[in-house]
């Protein structure tokens, strides 16, 4: 599987990913420039949107099979 950048077999660490993007986040919310605040706001947010679009995916390609009894 491809990540993006023409080679194979190297896949992206999301989780890596996810806690460096929250990490950034954090810092500019704790700025004293209300403008990082803001953007650290809108970030937040676009986060949680990729987030639960990701989640859906997961979702849809791997559905959670319900167990039935015997």
């Amino acid at each position: 599987m491809s990540d993006g950048n023409g080679k194979e077999g190297d896949r992206i660490d999301w989780e890596l990913v996810i806690g460096e993007l929250r990490d950034r986040i954090a810092e500019l919310l704790n700025s004293d420039d209300a403008y990082e605040q803001y953007r650290a706001k809108e970030s937040k947010k676009i986060l949680g949107l990729l987030l639960a679009s990701y989640r859906a995916r997961w979702d849809d390609d791997y559905p959670i099979q319900e167990e039935t009894s015997e």
